[in-house]
């Protein structure tokens, strides 16, 4: 099309040229037209290759991006048969792998009970409020033992009223209370005297046999 265009010109230039009065020199002006079509036709020629130039880069990139995308997806797909996951998804096979990295603690406890814990700061350090589910009621001699992620100094009925033996001083409490605790009324035991915030992994409980 650019070609044309020139040719086009360059035409219309010589007719011009020939219509000029018998006095005026037509060299000059039909070499000027011929200089312009040469320097018309190298740059379409030169357009032309950068053009294509671009194109193959272009080509040559969208071939590798889908190189990189079949390798990817292939690295993808072996990642999700190691850990056996039916899904090529980055986000799913990234919850994956911290997951088989960093499995879940097992927890301590044979008979764990269900409970919530508070903590808050307090004069002797940092103090953990355990309030334990009592649905069927609690007898007396029912031991529990407590798992927390730090060391406690102690550990104790908040009820003044609950009979108990027990103690604290590592990561590691136990209650045993000595009267019986009616069915529905939570058991509440405050383990104090850590340096952090003390969580409760889990609590067991172990009834009296009998």
């Amino acid at each position: 099309m650019g070609l044309v265009q020139i040719a086009t010109a360059v035409w219309g230039g010589i007719i011009s040229v020939k219509s000029l009065p018998p006095t005026e020199k037509r060299f000059p002006h039909l070499s000027g037209f011929i200089a312009l079509g040469i320097a018309g036709v190298a740059l379409t020629f030169w357009i032309g290759a950068q053009s294509y130039e671009s194109e193959r880069q272009a080509e040559k990139a969208q071939n590798q991006l889908i190189n990189k995308l079949e390798n990817q997806n292939g690295q993808l797909a072996a990642i999700a048969g190691m850990l056996k996951v039916n899904s090529t998804d980055p986000s799913v096979l990234a919850g994956a792998l911290a997951q088989a990295l960093h499995p879940p603690e097992k927890l301590p406890c044979l008979n764990p009970v269900r409970f919530t814990s508070t903590q808050k700061e307090s004069q002797s350090g940092y103090d953990t409020l355990v309030r334990i589910s009592n649905p069927t009621g609690i007898r007396a001699n029912t031991r529990f033992q407590f798992f927390f992620t730090t060391s406690v100094g102690f550990a104790h009925p908040v009820d003044k009223d609950v009979s108990w033996s027990g103690g604290s001083g590592t990561d590691i409490g136990f209650i045993t209370v000595s009267s019986e605790i009616p069915k529905g009324k939570a058991l509440v035991i405050l383990a104090g005297g850590a340096l952090i915030p003390a969580q409760v992994k889990c609590v067991d409980r172990f009834d009296p046999e009998g």
